[in-house]
């Protein structure tokens, strides 16, 4: 699952984490915990028009493709090549 943010993309996991470091937007479940993932080195560009996030780094080109229905994204298709696979993105 992906939440947008103001600041970029963030990872959700369904993992039960103590609610002091919860860090979560109110409009998600409780037992969702939130992870960011940093990388200067990777340049992330919403094509709102095409429904789809291009995360563009040093290995090649990992892209992301979405349905909206409300204030959810539902990921419909996800690529990672191999050069970035393992690494979270």
């Amino acid at each position: 699952m992906i939440a947008m943010r103001q600041s970029g993309l963030a990872m959700l996991d369904q993992e039960t984490a103590p609610a002091h470091r919860q860090s979560r937007p109110q409009s998600l479940h409780p037992r969702t915990r939130l992870h960011t993932m940093p990388n200067p080195r990777l340049m992330v560009v919403h094509e709102a028009e095409h429904a789809r996030f291009i995360a563009q780094g040093d290995g090649g080109q990992c892209v992301l493709e979405y349905r909206r229905a409300g204030n959810t994204l539902h990921i419909t298709h996800t690529e990672v090549p191999p050069a970035l696979q393992g690494r979270g993105l």
